[in-house]
């Protein structure tokens, strides 16, 4: 689970603390890499709201899935996947129901087995959650629809089904297209995914073209400074390093550092 999908809990989950010098502390320790603080309060709210809500009650099944996310993010997959599937037990079988809420936790779920590299239960939640999308929408023309097909994707990369995966990225690259434009950044991902496939192959006629359009996108795209960029820029760096080019090889791994120095200020 990725920094950012953890980042929108921490007002949340520090709400609980009274003290208001306390919440910024562990704010500030939680956003400099430090998250012990931020999951002892975790543990302290949903404490606090089993023992004044009850086990079953929608703001319990909440404070699980925080709880999750801050086990997740300091990589203890073990502990976060049962608190992340009670989370989204409890939270589906309230009345008070938010369905958006329960599709957000499991796409949540596939993340976190596809980083413990549980890849067949991580396709389960994928392949279940891709015909809800599609139901739901009436149409595969739809983000959701394309970002569960790009994760979906990835997780088959990992099972070893590789054309599978390439038609999932090829898929979820035509929606996204569609739906946010050929210059945005959801496209220019999907293409390093594809090309990444390719490059595993040593398929690389047919990586290079990818990723150089990868590359056109993020700079056309209206963040062409997203970290996700200098991913792709490395990608090109190890393709003109594989084809024996290594002076262009350079130049994007320069490239690619002088992005990434952008972050570490």
């Amino acid at each position: 689970m990725t920094k950012k999908s953890i980042m929108g809990w921490l007002n949340a989950v520090c709400q609980q603390v009274k003290q208001q010098w306390r919440r910024r502390s562990v704010l500030r320790a939680a956003n400099g890499g430090n998250l012990a603080p931020l999951l002892a309060d975790a543990e302290s709210a949903l404490a606090q709201s089993v023992w004044h809500c009850g086990a079953d009650h929608p703001e319990t099944g909440r404070k699980l899935a925080a709880l999750a996310a801050i086990h997740a993010m300091r990589g203890e997959h073990e502990d976060a996947l049962p608190l992340l599937r009670r989370a989204i037990a409890v939270l589906s079988a309230s009345s008070q129901e938010d369905p958006a809420e329960v599709f957000a936790l499991q796409e949540q779920l596939g993340e976190l087995l596809r980083a413990a590299k549980d890849y067949r239960a991580a396709e389960t939640v994928y392949v279940n959650l891709l015909s809800v999308y599609i139901a739901k929408h009436k149409t595969r023309t739809n983000a959701n629809v394309a970002r569960i097909l790009d994760a979906l994707a990835l997780t088959r990369k990992g099972l070893g089904k590789t054309a599978e995966a390439k038609a999932g990225h090829r898929d979820a690259l035509l929606i996204w297209e569609t739906v946010c434009g050929s210059g945005s950044p959801e496209v220019a991902r999907c293409l390093t995914h594809l090309a990444t496939l390719f490059l595993s192959e040593r398929c690389y006629d047919e990586a290079e073209p990818l990723l150089l359009r990868a590359v056109a996108t993020w700079e056309r795209s209206p963040n062409p400074h997203d970290l996700y960029a200098i991913i792709t820029l490395s990608c090109c760096g190890d393709l003109y390093r594989s084809t024996g080019r290594g002076e262009q090889a350079q130049g994007v791994e320069r490239a690619a550092k002088a992005m990434l120095a952008r972050y570490a200020k």
